[in-house]
């Protein structure tokens, strides 16, 4: 069983109200913020707390996969977080 952070704790429990209220299932966002994170650590080595944060924080199936194409192309990880 994968190591769950504090932040990580924190995101899904705000998380499960706001998915249950828009009718997203909640595991869908959680799988798709942990494979930006993935994309972005098997590219360049590492994630912050910070952007883990910042991806928490997102509630659009939309938007996180935006954000997953961005991280297959971006050149750096400083861009990624640039246009998060």
């Amino acid at each position: 069983m994968p190591y769950v952070t504090s932040v990580e704790k924190i995101g899904i429990k705000k998380g499960i109200p706001l998915g249950m209220q828009q009718g997203i299932p909640v595991g869908m966002l959680i799988e798709a913020r942990e494979m930006i994170i993935e994309v972005l650590t098997e590219r360049f080595g590492r994630t912050s707390a910070k952007l883990s944060k910042q991806l928490e924080n997102i509630d659009s199936r939309e938007k996180l996969k935006a954000l997953h194409r961005q991280a297959l192309r971006v050149k750096s990880i400083n861009e990624f977080e640039n246009r998060l």
